[in-house]
C-alpha cells in the first residue's frame, strides 16, 4: 500500500477531481457522504458520484454539489464497463470507494481503463463481529478479499481507532498504514438553539421522560435487549420509548412490546426526516448495538446536548463517550445493566448540555472534508494542508 502523502507532489496541475463510488447513499455511510461532497466541492476540488441507485435525500443532497453518474451495478463483474467508461472519458485523480465490493470494481476497472487514479477505501464497521455472523465458507472468502485486497489500495481510512485495528488485523498490514478520520456528523439543521418539538403528541404534552433510538431494526442494533430493558425499567418509574426507523425485526419487536404489555409506551412511527427534532427533544438516547463503526447518532445527540447511553461494542461508542466521560457505557446485551444505566441518566446525567455540545465540534463536515483530501493528495483552495500530521490529526480521542 503506498502512501497518497508521497505523491502529492507529483500531483496534475489541473484541478483535480475525485470519483466517490457507492452502491447507495443510504444509512449512516449515505448521510456521511452527502455532507463531505459539499464539502470537497466547496474546497475546489469537482466530486463525480457513481451510484447504483441515486434514490433517496442523501443522494439528492450530493447531487446537488457533484455530477451524478449512474452505474447499473455495484458488482465487480457485472457493474465495471460502466466504471471503465467513465475512467477513460474522465480520467479522475483520486477513487473513494467505501465497501469492499465497490472496492473491488474499481481496482478491477482501473485495470480494465489503462489509468491510474489513486484508489482509497474508507470503512465503518467492525468487520471482524460482523463475520462472525457469516456462514464459515462466506467467512473465510470475505477474510481473504480483505488480506488480497487492502494491501492493494494506496490508502485505507477507518472511521474509529477500533475500526483501524480491526482492518488492520483482518488484512494483515500494518497499523500504521490506516488513517483514522472521524465522521463528519454535524448537520446544518443543529445549531445552538434546542430545535422546536416534533408533531409526535407524546412531545405535545410531555408529562413523562421519553427515551429514543433512531436507527435500522436489524440484529446488529441489537433492539431485543433495549425492550427489555425498556420493560426493566418502566416497572420502577413512568417513561415513553420511541423507535425510530425500520427494518427486518419490526414484527417480532412488537410481539415483544406487546408481550411486556408496553403498547401504550413504546411507539415505532418508522423513519423521520426530521429525526434531529426528536434527538434534540428527548430526555435521553439510548443505542444498545452489538457492533459499530463509528454511530452517527451519538455524536449527532451530543450536538444538541442531549444525554446518551451506548452499549461499550466494538467500536466507537467508547471512543465517542471518552470511556464514559461523555455517556454512560454497558455490556453488550446486558438488559438489567442497561436499564441501570438508563435510570441513573434520566436522574443524574453524566455532563451538562454545553459539555457534550463542546465535544460533538470534534466531528465537524470541515475538520474531516480536510483531513480527507490531504490524505488522499488532492489540493484543495479552502482546506489547510494537513497530510504531515500524524495519524490522529483528525482523531478527538488525541486532545490534551
Amino acid at each position: 500500500m503506498t502512501s497518497p502523502e508521497t505523491q502529492s507532489g507529483s500531483s496534475k496541475r489541473h484541478r483535480p477531481r475525485l470519483a466517490v463510488v457507492s452502491p447507495a447513499l443510504a444509512g449512516g455511510v449515505g448521510r456521511g457522504r452527502s455532507r463531505l461532497i459539499p464539502a470537497f466541492v466547496e474546497a475546489g476540488v469537482p466530486v463525480d458520484l457513481l451510484v447504483t441507485d441515486s434514490t433517496g435525500p442523501f443522494a439528492a443532497r450530493a447531487a446537488e454539489a457533484a455530477r451524478l453518474w449512474p452505474l447499473r451495478s455495484s458488482h465487480a463483474l457485472f457493474g465495471m464497463w460502466d466504471l471503465v467508461q467513465y475512467l477513460r472519458v474522465v480520467s479522475p485523480d483520486a477513487i473513494l470507494t467505501d465497501r469492499l465490493r465497490t472496492n473491488k470494481l474499481a481496482m478491477r476497472a482501473r485495470a480494465i481503463a489503462g489509468v491510474r487514479p489513486r484508489l482509497f477505501l474508507s470503512t465503518h464497521d467492525n468487520y471482524s463481529v460482523g463475520m462472525r455472523e457469516l456462514r464459515p465458507q462466506k467467512r473465510r472468502r470475505k477474510r481473504c478479499d480483505f488480506r488480497r485486497l487492502i494491501p492493494r489500495n494506496d490508502g485505507v481510512i477507518a472511521v474509529s481507532d477500533g475500526v483501524a485495528n480491526d482492518v488492520a488485523e483482518l488484512a494483515q498490514v500494518p497499523r500504521d498504514r490506516i488513517r483514522v478520520i472521524y465522521n463528519p456528523v454535524l448537520p446544518e439543521e443543529i445549531t445552538d438553539e434546542i430545535p422546536s418539538p416534533p408533531s409526535h403528541p407524546w412531545f405535545r404534552k410531555k408529562d413523562r421522560p421519553v427515551l429514543l433510538f433512531a436507527g435500522r431494526f436489524e440484529a446488529q442494533k441489537d433492539l431485543p435487549t433495549l425492550i427489555e430493558a425498556f420493560a426493566d425499567l418502566r416497572a420502577r418509574r413512568d417513561a415513553r420509548l420511541l423507535l425510530l426507523g425500520d427494518g427486518s425485526q419490526r414484527s417480532h419487536l412488537m410481539q415483544m412490546v406487546r408481550g411486556h404489555g408496553l403498547e401504550s409506551d413504546v411507539d415505532m412511527p418508522g423513519w423521520k426526516e426530521d429525526a434531529f427534532r426528536y434527538m434534540g427533544n428527548c430526555d435521553l438516547f439510548v443505542l444498545p448495538s452489538r457492533h459499530e463503526g463509528l454511530p452517527n447518532t451519538l455524536i449527532e445527540c451530543l450536538a444538541l446536548g442531549t444525554s446518551v447511553v451506548a452499549t461499550d461494542c466494538p467500536s466507537g461508542p467508547r471512543e465517542i463517550l471518552d470511556g464514559g466521560r461523555y455517556g454512560r457505557l454497558t455490556q453488550v446485551g446486558a438488559p438489567e445493566e442497561l436499564a441501570a444505566a438508563m435510570e441513573q441518566s434520566l436522574q443524574h446525567p453524566v455532563a451538562g448540555r454545553e459539555t457534550l455540545r463542546q465535544r460533538a465540534r470534534d466531528f465537524s463536515v470541515e475538520r474531516a472534508a480536510s483531513a480527507y483530501l490531504s490524505f488522499m493528495g488532492l489540493t484543495a483552495r479552502a482546506c489547510p494542508a494537513v497530510g504531515s500530521a500524524p495519524e490522529h490529526e483528525c482523531s478527538p480521542s488525541t486532545r490534551p
